[in-house]
């Protein structure tokens, strides 16, 4: 019951939002799939139990695609001319994964069309992106930047009754993903709440150009709650992005004044946990510093129980693979009635699923949309005048796809959200599509039939 209000509370406020900005509305399910931080009770199932089962997975691309056609009625005419190559990523997942169904349906014994049903997340992906890109380039950059504004302030909300769950206050009503004790105090690790947008919404404060007491106490509230997962590289990938962000400053010609201002927040947020911390949450930071010190240098590598099964996974799941193709993998289904390839469909890394299924080949393929994604988003960056809402959407997508691209080998990327995985690589293209602010700041106020199309260089 509380779900079914929370949904409807949230569609409520979408729908009267979209009444000025009709992108809310044709976007909505990248706030759905915030789930049960979002008091919405649909948790990603990792492994199909039957071809017939509709998963949550199935939910959000199917409110995606509604999205879409909503946003192609409302808005008939794009904002912004996209470049061909961020459609090309989206060629290269799928003309991959045609390979790799072929390749699946040649070593069958027999075919039936049920056979392939348990692979519909990965067509997921790929159409997903071209979706979120179609939708994003119909609306002005006001438009997109209010809306993913809103979902990042969302975003930052949601993470304040994380933080209070991670303290036992009985904030959501769903059981505990981990719990332990340590030092007499109990220490909850709930992952299935944590706001899956945390990383948007890190890149887009870092992105704002103006560190207001509102901006640090966002910052302050995503760095808190990050800090309260206790897990160890998603603490120094927030570090990481940040270092990054005063970096891509420092390179543009226009924003190395600024680059302290970026930087000098994220030192105070590091001086005050060391300083408050043991003060204010002894128990707590006690057991942070013991994740940390789990981790130890030998010789010329950091040994660490958690890094050995995961390299010991990874290269089970690589074994596994050679034997059937030791350049595309498994296959996307298993010959074998029992489905042998459970056991490489991990909520630890989705790259050790990537790795058994599709083999190497496979790694380098859906490496590429990251990588080339945040190349080309950062040297626009850098070649664009500064400010206007683009040259600040572009940081916050080239800033949101590290953190993904750095966190999800360590978690999950693709297979969360199959249709949203790539949404801060669409931002980005959006955002690259427009040659300069001015072109941008053109389009703001205008109606759908009205938007005339920026030519892609």
């Amino acid at each position: 019951m509380l779900s079914l209000a929370a949904s409807a509370a949230l569609m409520v406020f979408l729908a009267v939002r979209s009444r000025r900005n009709p992108l809310f509305l044709a976007g909505a399910a990248a706030f759905i799939a915030l789930g049960r931080a979002a008091f919405v009770d649909i948790v990603p199932d990792q492994v199909l139990l039957s071809p017939m089962s509709i998963k949550t997975s199935d939910l959000v691309f199917a409110m995606l695609a509604l999205g879409w056609l909503y946003a192609r009625r409302s808005r008939p005419t794009p904002c912004v001319g996209i470049r061909a190559r961020w459609a090309w990523l989206a060629g290269l997942l799928a003309v991959f994964l045609a390979l790799e169904f072929a390749l699946t349906f040649s070593g069958l014994p027999g075919f039936h069309p049920m056979t392939f049903l348990p692979t519909r997340d990965w067509v997921f992906i790929p159409l997903g992106y071209l979706m979120t890109l179609d939708i994003l380039r119909r609306f002005s950059a006001r438009e997109t930047a209010e809306y993913v504004g809103v979902l990042c302030l969302l975003s930052t909300l949601l993470m304040v009754l994380y933080i209070a769950s991670a303290l036992n206050v009985p904030a959501y009503p769903y059981p505990k993903f981990l719990t332990t004790s340590y030092g007499g105090v109990t220490i909850i690790r709930d992952f299935t709440t944590f706001p899956i947008w945390s990383g948007l919404a890190w890149g887009y404060y870092l992105s704002r150009p103006e560190k207001t007491g509102w901006v640090l106490a966002a910052l302050a509230v995503l760095a808190a709650g990050s800090l309260l997962t206790y897990t160890r590289s998603l603490i120094l990938i927030a570090v990481g992005v940040a270092v990054l962000a005063a970096l891509l400053h420092v390179a543009h010609r226009d924003l190395r004044a600024r680059a302290l201002v970026v930087w000098g927040p994220v030192l105070l947020l590091a001086l005050g946990v060391v300083i408050a911390g043991p003060a204010l949450m002894p128990a707590q930071f006690g057991y942070l510093e013991s994740r940390f010190g789990m981790m130890q240098y030998s010789g010329t590598s950091i040994s660490d129980r958690n890094i050995s099964i995961r390299m010991q996974r990874f290269e089970s799941a690589r074994q596994a693979a050679a034997l059937v193709d030791p350049v595309f993998g498994a296959g996307l289904v298993d010959a074998s009635p029992d489905d042998a390839g459970r056991e490489h469909s991990s909520y630890d890394s989705d790259w050790i699923r990537i790795l058994y299924r599709t083999g190497w080949a496979g790694v380098v393929v859906f490496l590429a949309p990251l990588v080339l994604g945040i190349w080309w988003g950062a040297r626009e960056f850098l070649t664009q005048p500064a400010g206007g809402p683009t040259h600040r959407l572009l940081l916050m997508g080239v800033l949101a796809a590290s953190y993904a691209l750095a966190t999800r080998f360590t978690g999950m990327v693709y297979f969360w959200w199959p249709a949203l995985s790539l949404f801060a690589l669409a931002v980005v293209a959006y955002a690259s599509g427009f040659q300069t602010d001015v072109e941008a700041e053109s389009e703001h106020g205008q109606t759908g039939s009205e938007h005339e199309v920026v030519s892609p260089s």
